[in-house]
C-alpha cells in the first residue's frame, strides 16, 4: 500500500459522503460496496496479512452484482441480504475459532 492508495480511498469516501447527500438512498449501498472492493485491494498491499480466500470471493460476488442497484433493485437488495447473511457467518466461523 502506498500513500496514493490510501489518499484516493480517502479522496472517494469524502466524494461519496457529499454525494449521498443528494443520490437517491440506494446509491449510499453501492458506494459501500465500492469501498468494500477497495479495502480488500488494499489489504493484499499490507505485508503482514494473510491471503484471505473469504474476503477474494466477497470482493468477486461484489463486482458481479453492485450494478444491480442500477437495473434491478430489489435484486440489489436481496443481493445485499444475502451478502450480510455470508458475512455474519464467516464472522461466527472465525469469532468460534479465536
Amino acid at each position: 500500500m502506498n500513500e496514493k492508495s490510501l489518499f484516493d480511498l480517502i479522496s472517494f469516501l469524502v466524494s461519496s459522503a457529499r454525494c449521498c447527500v443528494d443520490e437517491p438512498p440506494l446509491y449510499a449501498s453501492f458506494r459501500l460496496l465500492d469501498t468494500l472492493e477497495r479495502l480488500i485491494e488494499l489489504s493484499s498491499y499490507i505485508p503482514h496479512l494473510k491471503d484471505d480466500p473469504f474476503l477474494k470471493n466477497l470482493k468477486k460476488k461484489v463486482e458481479e452484482n453492485k450494478f444491480l442497484v442500477l437495473t434491478n433493485p430489489e435484486e440489489f437488495k436481496a443481493f445485499l441480504d444475502k451478502l450480510v447473511v455470508d458475512v455474519a457467518k464467516e464472522l461466527k466461523r472465525r469469532t468460534e475459532k479465536d
